[in-house]
């Protein structure tokens, strides 16, 4: 291992904990102390697409606190972040409101919302609805009966497909059916669901 790359890791580092956040490259300050570190990042960066950074290497940058890989890398690393968050009002029974004077709060109540709003437009991917979902009592805020009904018809294609209902223990890593699973125990448990929706899961064969 090069003794200047060495250097540059231990600058990066303490640049981290003195600012608490990954040194940027600047454009219009290309010869800042910071963005000679936000060059070497990107160089490391372009290093491992090449696969030209050793195991060392790499595991000592992933120990940098808050180092991202890429912007993809970053923005999962953040929904975890937040979801983690928005979880432990879930678990109190309870969530973050867009009026709360907290700003940390807010800021979760908004993250919620935009999780809302990408799934109604299908950009919200099975893992992370899965995830979701598992709140407890989180809603996708709109009309019930009409997520009802979808979910319904996806199961129903499901087993036209597959032949089977869907189940937790098939394949645990295809999200789209462990969301269908969930739905058909939720519906197997709700004492108080209605005859008209018994009716219909009883035309796939659905057994309550």
């Amino acid at each position: 291992m090069s003794k200047s790359w060495e250097e540059s890791y231990d600058n990066v580092c303490k640049f981290v904990e003195e600012h608490k956040r990954i040194p940027e490259y600047h454009d219009k300050d290309k010869e800042s102390d910071e963005s000679k570190l936000g060059n070497w990042i990107r160089r490391m960066r372009s290093t491992a697409t090449r696969s030209k950074l050793t195991s060392y290497q790499k595991e000592k940058l992933e120990k940098i606190k808050g180092w991202y890989w890429s912007i993809e890398d970053l923005n999962e690393r953040k929904w975890i972040e937040n979801y983690d968050k928005v979880k432990l009002y879930y678990d109190k029974n309870t969530v973050p409101l867009r009026s709360s004077l907290d700003e940390e709060e807010k800021k979760l109540a908004e993250w919620c919302v935009t999780q809302r709003r990408s799934f109604k437009e299908n950009k919200l991917n099975d893992i992370k609805c899965f995830y979701l979902e598992e709140l407890n009592n989180w809603d996708w805020g709109f009309s019930q009966d009409k997520l009802w009904d979808e979910t319904f018809e996806r199961v129903k294609s499901f087993v036209e497909k597959y032949k089977q209902f869907p189940q937790h223990l098939r394949d645990k890593n295809n999200y789209e059916e462990l969301r269908l699973a969930n739905w058909c125990d939720s519906n197997r448990k709700n004492k108080n669901i209605s005859q008209e929706r018994v009716n219909k899961l009883k035309t796939i064969g659905f057994i309550l």
